[in-house]
């Protein structure tokens, strides 16, 4: 398109939106235009205050405009989309009428410049005759049912009350389309008269013709003027496309554009910044007469820590002045915004001393955080938490209470019902912490023995009592398989364990041990490392082993 025709056709859709705002009757006033220059100018200082408050939060453009964009780039609309019940028929379309049942017969009809179609119609033992019937402006939805009365006339199977219970039975379709023209003017990428061979007629599918909206595009003010039948009557109608995205709310006449309709998309007026303890912290494009609770409703809400008695406002009122208010949310939802307002929710003050106790350790069923209560005392606490295990060591619990001054006291406490002296009735105080260790903790926990090299399953097992080194290599597979066992280095394994903070080498004779011979069979202990090797291992390379305190403990080639 030719540049200026661009511009010009912007240039059209903004002096449109002036109409549309101050009037047709009069040319705007001198204040009217100041205040104008002065929204430029509290958009640009919007700007520059707003983008370090919420850039932290990720929302450096205006809402919805990513989003749009993202919409439009995927909308397509199918080739094989069923006729839009709100497509409205008039001249160039073509309608395709099936009559099946008790008569057979099909008619293909355009619809004339006058709005009418003619079909020629006959009953049996009658003379055929050209009816015409008026088709113009009908919604397809209730094209069918204008057909079926004005059919019923001349067909007495045809039923017009009850269409589906007659003899004769009626279908209506389009076999061809006049399709729309519409013009888009204003912030739009590419404003023009676009024709549309759809019956599907949207805001949406425009706004992808004209290749979506420029940054400065408003998402809440799309108008469309139509042409309301008469002479000097306009139709206008207003569209915010945030209903759509922050409400999931669609204007039913979003989808229903008309030949000759005029798509107006104006330059984005008012925007405000909000941040802090809202759902999406982001610059906002604002309305006329915008309250703080529409705001905070198409923003998701508040955080579940947002201090609702406490927002901030801070308001441009000229040049280099700023005025500043807080207000309660609760008393003040009626609150009208500005443009160039930078509102901040603030956070509710932390919590320092919790409403709540603490339990833990493996003696526990249920560790974890309880709501405390008045008269609340260890053995509620430990009740609530389901209880002690069997092995829990109950004459010697950790008892942790937070004082005044925020600093720790600590005590052991009885937990033995047996035991005169316990402390289950002890009375606990919001943070107080109790921690309980088992037997089966103290004494190490589950221990592990590690076997590597030729085995067929090698890896970590538990370590059970009196497990020795021949059930351990029954347990990694053992050397039933006799060709597993023949490349199998039977002269040596080697098992380490740490004494006294090093590692020690106790070798053994692997074949003797599968013998039988006890002298190899050890007992094994926590964190044993038992290696088998295969005659490859050993016999392919000559090698030496090192192991214990060295920096890279392992074999390496020998040389003379």
């Amino acid at each position: 398109m030719n540049p200026r025709l661009r511009l010009s056709l912007r240039s059209l859709g903004a002096a449109l939106v002036l109409l549309a705002i101050v009037g047709a009757g009069a040319p705007p006033t001198s204040a009217q235009v100041a205040r104008g220059q002065e929204g430029i100018s509290l958009r640009r200082e919007l700007r520059e205050a707003v983008g370090p408050a919420i850039a932290e939060q990720g929302a450096a453009q205006v809402y919805g405009q990513r989003e749009i964009l993202d919409a439009l780039q995927q909308y397509q609309i199918s080739p094989n989309a069923p006729v839009n019940p709100y497509y409205i028929v008039g001249p160039g379309d073509r309608i395709i009428i099936n009559l099946w049942g008790k008569r057979t017969q099909t008619f293909s009809a355009d619809v004339k410049d006058d709005g009418f179609i003619e079909l020629v119609v006959s009953e049996e033992g009658k003379e055929s005759r050209q009816i015409r019937i008026s088709v113009n402006g009908y919604y397809f939805k209730d094209l069918k049912q204008k057909i079926i009365f004005e059919l019923s006339k001349y067909t007495s199977s045809i039923n017009p009350v009850h269409p589906e219970s007659g003899a004769t039975l009626v279908d209506v379709s389009l076999g061809a389309i006049r399709g729309i023209q519409i013009l888009i003017v204003g912030e739009v990428q590419r404003p023009a008269q676009y024709a549309f061979n759809t019956t599907v007629s949207s805001v949406f599918n425009a706004l992808v013709a004209a290749g979506g909206l420029t940054p400065e595009g408003s998402l809440r003010e799309i108008m469309v003027r139509r042409s309301g039948g008469e002479v000097d009557v306009v139709d206008r109608f207003e569209f915010d496309l945030y209903n759509v995205l922050a409400k999931g709310k669609i204007d039913e006449r979003l989808f229903h554009l008309q030949d000759g309709d005029m798509l107006i998309v104006p330059p984005r007026r008012r925007v405000v910044g909000l941040a802090g303890e809202v759902k999406r912290p982001a610059s906002y494009e604002i309305k006329a007469n915008e309250t703080i609770e529409s705001l905070i409703e198409i923003a998701g809400g508040f955080t579940p820590k947002a201090d609702t008695s406490k927002i901030s406002i801070q308001r441009l009122t000229g040049a280099n002045v700023a005025q500043y208010l807080m207000i309660d949310y609760a008393t003040s939802k009626t609150f009208g915004l500005l443009d160039g307002d930078l509102i901040s929710v603030f956070a509710k003050p932390a919590t320092r001393r919790l409403q709540a106790v603490d339990i833990s350790g493996d003696g526990v069923r249920q560790p974890g955080r309880y709501q405390f209560t008045e008269g609340m005392t260890v053995r509620d606490l430990i009740q609530q938490a389901g209880g002690l295990y069997e092995d829990a060591i109950l004459d010697n619990a950790v008892f942790i209470r937070t004082l005044r001054d925020y600093s720790l006291d600590f005590a052991t406490i009885r937990l033995d019902e047996k035991d005169p002296k316990n402390g289950l009735q002890t009375a606990l105080r919001p943070m107080d912490r109790l921690i309980v260790y088992s037997k089966f903790f103290k004494q190490g926990g589950e221990k592990f023995v590690e076997i590597r090299g030729h085995v067929k399953e090698p890896g970590r097992y538990l370590l059970s009592a009196q497990l020795k080194l021949s059930d351990l290599i029954f347990m990694a597979g053992g050397f039933d398989d006799a060709d597993f066992l023949n490349r199998a280095y039977l002269e040596r394994g080697d098992l380490i364990r740490l004494e006294g903070g090093r590692e020690v080498n106790y070798p053994f004779h692997l074949g003797r041990l599968l013998e039988g011979d006890k002298k190899q069979d050890r007992l094994l202990e926590s964190d044993d490392r038992v290696y088998l090797y295969s005659v490859k291992d050993i016999e392919g390379t000559a090698k030496v082993y090192l192991t214990g305190r060295a920096r890279n403990p392992g074999a390496y080639p020998h040389r003379q």
